[in-house]
């Protein structure tokens, strides 16, 4: 029942039935534990790191509660201690997906791209429904220079969540860079390969005199306009191009997981870095 509180972010009530338990279990350290883990996910650092530590000194080889004292250390932005702490716990209990996802999201958000790779794998082989690890190592993917790879990931990012605007902004960024040919033949079929054609001419100056109807209606969704002697102005084709996947690998990944600063006690119903609670 407290899991299923956790899972439906009912933190308070899960945090009273874990109180409530310390009267009727002979030995209370696992619901010290995951007093611990509800106190994080309040944004209430102090009180759980403290329960932490006393559990630790008990069982320092807990790879739970090293993962709640990397987590806690990563709301801080103490990223060494942080790896230091959730590398411990994946490398304690290799087959726990939320140690392997915490560590790679770690790892995504201080540019460590390769290594945040390595456990993005090894999260969506432990959960094949996690579609931010396959977001994200799309990213990667991109970043890498393998269009092919990212194409993969983020194709099955959204079979898994059609509904996330996020992943279609991965994806016209993934195919901003690719030509024609080399786009996956389910994407080919969706775009007017004539129209980037024109745009491929008309970066490298081969323009002509003025814009045809097809040509201005392809600049309008551009975001741009046509002038009175039909040459396009406004924004241009460049101007209104997605956010490129490695900016945000470089400055954009904390935003994508992090509802707000770690402020000490002042996270009331928040969720642990990354939006995976930590269950």
């Amino acid at each position: 029942l407290i899991n299923l509180f956790i899972n439906n972010g009912m933190y308070h009530a899960a945090l009273q039935f874990t109180e409530d338990g310390f009267f009727n279990v002979t030995s209370a350290k696992e619901l010290f534990m995951k007093k611990a883990e509800i106190l994080f996910m309040l944004g209430k650092y102090t009180p759980a790191e403290l329960i932490t530590d006393m559990l630790l000194s008990a069982r320092p080889d807990s790879p739970e509660l090293q993962y709640i004292k990397g987590m806690i250390f990563s709301e801080r932005e103490d990223d060494k201690n942080a790896v230091r702490w959730l590398k411990n716990a994946a490398s304690g209990d290799p087959t726990i997906h939320k140690f392997a996802s915490a560590l790679a999201d770690k790892y995504f958000d201080m540019g460590e791209l390769g290594n945040a790779l390595e456990y993005y794998t090894r999260a969506v082989e432990l959960d094949e429904k996690d579609v931010m690890s396959f977001k994200r190592r799309a990213i990667i993917y991109k970043t890498q220079g393998d269009n092919e790879a990212a194409v993969r990931d983020i194709e099955r990012a959204a079979e898994l969540d059609p509904e996330d605007a996020e992943t279609y902004l991965i994806i016209g960024d993934i195919l901003k860079n690719m030509s024609p040919e080399e786009m996956p033949e389910e994407f080919r079929a969706k775009v007017d390969t004539d129209v980037i054609d024109r745009r491929i001419r008309g970066n490298s100056g081969d323009k002509s005199g003025s814009g045809s109807g097809e040509e201005q209606e392809f600049a309008e969704d551009a975001g741009g306009e046509y002038d009175e002697d039909g040459e396009a102005g406004g924004k241009s084709v460049e101007e209104t191009d997605v956010m490129d996947g490695s900016k945000a690998a470089a400055g954009g990944a904390a935003g994508e997981r992090k509802d707000a600063e770690a402020d000490e006690g002042a996270g009331e119903g928040k969720k642990s870095a990354g939006g995976r609670p930590p269950m």
